[in-house]
Order: C-alpha cells, then structure tokens, then sequence
C-alpha cells in the first residue's frame, strides 16, 4: 500500500507519473491520495479573492497552485491508465472546513512557516477549495 497525503499534487499531475509509482506497489496493492484541490474549475480566471494580498501579507495563489486539480480531472488520468483501477474517487465533505481548522491550529501554537490563509479560507467557504480523495488498485498481473 502506498499513501499519500498533501503531496502527490505536486509530482502526480505529470501524464507519465503513475506508471512510474505503481512500480512500486506489489500486484493487488493499493494506492491513496488525498490533495488539496478544486471542487470545481473556475469559470474565467482565478477568482478574486483567492489571489488578492491578505492581512497576513500573503497572497494564497501561486504558480504552484495549478497542480491544484478537481475530482474528474484526477479520476480522468488515473482512469485512462490501464495499470490501476480506481475504487474511490471523491472530495471529502467539508474539505475546506477541515483545511480552515486545520490552518487555525497552526498559527494557535506558532508552527506556521508560511503566511496565514485563513482569510482565503474564510472568504472561500468551501467553493473552490477542499480535498480530493482516490482510490485505486493495482492490476493483479
């Protein structure tokens, strides 16, 4: 089994990638992910509010961003691969949420490394940004 968490967005989005990965999974393992994404595409440019400087002086979109990615845009590459197949494909229901509590806590104990997005999340509310989940099976063979 091979899991990864808040990771695979940045290396996976690569065409040819999981047929890399899966060479390291034994016929019959699993492989899970779950990325920071988008609930749904833009339509236009990037919304205003996640690109506008915050009071923390940050501003939350970055070039790095685009490996953000929806749901069936993740399932559309790991499901034309016949190497895998997928099992879960979904986004986790109040991802957003879980990604605002979640930045509250850091900046609470002082373990931030980065500008605060909270006022990005805030203002979001879960629109565009939260978490995608897969699933998927290597082929036995």
């Amino acid at each position: 089994m091979i899991v990864s968490i808040d990771s695979y967005h940045y290396y996976g989005t690569d065409d040819l990638y999981l047929s890399y990965f899966v060479e390291f999974l034994r016929p019959g393992g699993q492989i899970g992910i779950v990325v920071p994404g988008l609930m749904k595409d833009f339509d236009g440019p990037v919304p205003e509010h996640l690109t506008r400087r915050q009071k923390s002086g940050g501003t939350f979109w970055a070039e790095d961003c685009w490996s953000f990615h929806t749901l069936d845009w993740w399932h559309h590459l790991w499901n034309r691969s016949s190497l895998v197949e997928v099992k879960i494909a979904d986004t986790l229901a109040d991802g957003g949420e879980f990604w605002l509590k979640w930045e509250k806590a850091v900046v609470a104990v002082g373990k931030s490394h980065f500008p605060s997005d909270i006022e990005v999340l805030e203002a979001d509310g879960g629109k565009y940004l939260g978490f995608v989940r897969m699933i998927a099976h290597r082929d036995s063979s």
